[in-house]
């Protein structure tokens, strides 16, 4: 089991899509594995590997984004290329998309001390999975769950019924303390909690049919990046 202290743990922002990448370290091993990269800021995110005195072994993605082009394929090509290192790349399987490993429903993800619990969480895409780290509760929920909202569920094969069965199943089942962290927030706040999100969460906290029918009113506008992005992450980001 790893305590806080022994692990290294960095949440990153992308000011653009507002979306959130999470740098994992263990110290004893020197090792990392990072969630959803954003392409804009691999140079930072690399520098920042760097920096610590990690080698990073495994890059994530929670999903197909739509709305940034992922990092995973320039970091590969940096650090497999031109250091020599064996960098993976890590999607679901349900996803459909490419990578050295299409993670399967409840496969754990190992990187020193850090076990990630891959639970299928799809409704936002079909092929979206949440990441669960029971040694020190954390759920890194993609854009299946967010602080007090959700992703939307009107592209992408999504469905407004497997969102709302993805989150009371899988994550809303986790113990109350469990913190939050969402691959997106668009009001500044960077982590909540089960028990918060169970409580507060204005579309998750109302019923099944309550919340269909807020998803289906949203009238939201089709994504900018969708017909750019979504074909370059169905290619661990076309590069």
């Amino acid at each position: 089991m790893a305590s806080r202290g022994a692990l290294i743990f960095r949440q990153l922002f992308d000011r653009t899509c507002c979306g959130y990448s999470y740098l994992i370290g263990d110290r004893a091993q020197k090792v990392a594995l990072l969630i959803d990269p954003v392409l804009e800021q691999v140079d930072r995110d690399l520098k920042l590997v760097e920096q610590l005195g990690l080698e990073l072994r495994y890059v994530l993605n929670t999903h197909v984004h739509a709305d940034h082009i992922t990092g995973s394929g320039l970091i590969k090509n940096r650090l497999n290329l031109e250091n020599n290192s064996k960098v993976i790349s890590i999607i679901s399987k349900s996803s459909g998309a490419q990578a050295d490993i299409c993670a399967e429903d409840g496969q754990v993800i190992d990187c020193g001390l850090i076990k990630l619990n891959v639970s299928f969480t799809p409704g936002h895409t079909n092929g979206c999975m949440s990441l669960i780290d029971h040694d020190n509760k954390r759920a890194f929920t993609g854009d299946t769950l967010f602080i007090r909202g959700c992703g939307r569920t009107d592209f992408q094969e999504g469905s407004s019924s497997k969102l709302y069965d993805s989150v009371h199943s899988r994550l809303f089942i986790l113990p109350d303390d469990y913190n939050v962290y969402p691959a997106h927030d668009y009001n500044g706040q960077l982590t909540s909690t089960i028990g918060e999100e169970k409580k507060f969460n204005p579309r998750l906290s109302k019923s099944r049919e309550e919340f269909i029918q807020i998803m289906e009113n949203l009238n939201l506008d089709y994504p900018k990046m969708m017909d750019v992005a979504v074909p370059k992450n169905m290619i661990c980001g076309g590069t």
